[in-house]
């Protein structure tokens, strides 16, 4: 059973205006403007501490930006495999079926194993 945070194909759903990224670039770029102007206008600790939790603050928004896409549709290489993860069932080849991993043990180590 699904999360109702997920839709039928097992996106995300949209988190509406509040997740947007326009609103990150928004707040990101507001809070490097408080860092500049803290530096400019305060002195001291307080300048530098106000400064310094302000850009960080900002670049972490603007890294949020650039993250928050828009398209929500999963990679057009990887569509056609889309929710699938290999194994019994699955339209993925499995690379380790025709492949021998006693007779390699026996090989690298020697003996029966034990």
């Amino acid at each position: 059973m699904q999360s109702s945070d997920y839709d039928a194909d097992g996106l995300p759903r949209s988190s509406g205006p509040a997740g947007s990224p326009g609103r990150y670039y928004a707040i990101g770029g507001a809070l490097i403007v408080v860092a500049v102007l803290s530096f400019a206008f305060l002195s001291g600790a307080t300048a530098v501490f106000v400064g310094i939790a302000a850009a960080v603050a900002g670049a972490v928004f603007v890294l949020m930006g650039v993250q928050g896409s828009g398209d929500r549709q999963p990679d057009a290489l990887e569509q056609e495999y889309y929710g699938t993860q290999g194994g019994q069932g699955s339209v993925l080849p499995d690379p380790a079926a025709d492949y021998d991993w006693d007779g390699n043990f026996k090989r690298e180590f020697g003996g029966d194993g034990r």
